[in-house]
This record gives structure tokens, sequence and C-alpha cells, in this order.
């Protein structure tokens, strides 16, 4: 799964939740429910938002945080007291150094108040216990290049190409050989110095200006 981007500082790689997750958690009669949404690639953080206070439209609150590449950080508490919930959310996605997800917990009421400190951490261990059942997936920043060299060095080219992360897109047979792929965006530079150096520099680099997560 990718995403393009024209941005090209955008961190090096990222991790998120691998799958949906629901768990939930009582305390003293309040029930609190945590989802877990991966975001990458699919749909927007809003979404969700707007569905699950559609379809849970009785329950107390609906407290979220969401850490995405595009809008940063962002966080309710939802008529909780300040710092119990929203933030405290936050901190549980942080402790999995996750980004590209929304984890929303939802309360229900049970009559007795639980006073702001085991407020909060009722919010961070609901949200915690949630993640804590999840895997994580990797992402990598690629970037977009084109090449063009003689007939005379495909096999060096796809020797050297085999020990980078490449993805092959294109492949033009003419005067030239032109070569279209994604490669990691950190290995770009060592790439251009070996390939110009195994060619003698009889290669042309033309950077895409387009970017990707792989």
């Amino acid at each position: 799964m990718s995403e393009y981007l024209q941005n090209p500082l955008q961190p090096q790689q990222f991790r998120t939740a691998d799958r949906f997750a629901e768990l939930a958690l009582k305390e003293k009669g309040s029930e609190f429910i945590a989802r877990v949404f991966p975001l990458f690639g699919g749909e927007s953080y809003p979404t969700h938002l707007t569905a699950l206070r559609k379809k849970y439209y009785d329950a107390t609150h609906h407290c979220f945080a969401v850490k995405t590449l595009k809008e940063g950080v962002k966080y309710s508490d939802d008529g909780e007291p300040g710092g119990t919930a929203g933030v405290r959310i936050l901190q549980a996605i942080d402790h999995f150094d996750l980004t590209e997800v929304l984890v929303v917990v939802t309360r229900y009421y049970g009559g007795t108040k639980l006073g702001v400190g085991p407020l909060g951490k009722a919010y961070y261990q609901s949200a915690l216990d949630a993640l804590s059942t999840i895997g994580t997936k990797e992402y990598h920043l690629y970037a977009k290049m084109r090449i063009t060299f003689p007939h005379e060095f495909i096999s060096n080219f796809y020797r050297i190409s085999g020990r980078y992360s490449v993805r092959k897109e294109d492949e033009i047979y003419l005067e030239e050989v032109e070569q279209i792929f994604w490669i990691r965006s950190d290995q770009t530079d060592s790439l251009r110095t070996e390939l110009t150096e195994s060619f003698s520099g009889r290669v042309k680099f033309k950077d895409m200006e387009e970017f990707g997560y792989y």
C-alpha cells in the first residue's frame, strides 16, 4: 500500500496499527470502549468519528486522539475534564510510537464520579489495552527515479539495484535503456554513486519529484 506525496520532507519511516481493534474496560460502573482505527490508505478520521457518534448516540462521551502525517496530532476530551481523556489517549498511542492511527474511547457513565486522576488513568489504560492487542506495520518513504544508460550495462544495473530496496515500475528499450523505479529515499545517494562508478559516468538520472510510502 502506498500514498503518493509531493512533499519529500516526510519522515523516512513510520509505524501504524495493522488492523482494527476494540476492547472494553469497566471502572466503578462506567464502561470505556476503546477502538483503534488504522488510517493509512483508508478513510479519514472524521469519517470514523461521525460513524461512531451516529451508531453509539447514547454514549456519554466519545473522546479521541489521532496522529497523521498530513495533519499531525489532534485530540478531544469531548466534555470530560480537561486533560483527562484526549491527551491520555495520545500518550497511549505514543507509547507504541504509532502514526496514521485514530483511537476513540467511548464512555458510558455508570453513575459514580471517578475523580480527575482515576478518570485519566481509565482512559489511558483502555486505549493502551486495545493497542496492546494489535500488531504494527512499518512503512518507508520511497522516491521515484528515472535513469537511462547504454544497453551494455543492463546486467550491472540488475546486479547493483538488487542490493537496494527498489520497486520496479517500468523499463523501456530504445537507443538506451530507460528504467523507472521507486527506491527508499535514504538509499538514493548511495545508488547514484554506485551506478555512476560502475557505468563509468555513462548514466543519466532524473528525479521524478514523487514520493510515497511502501
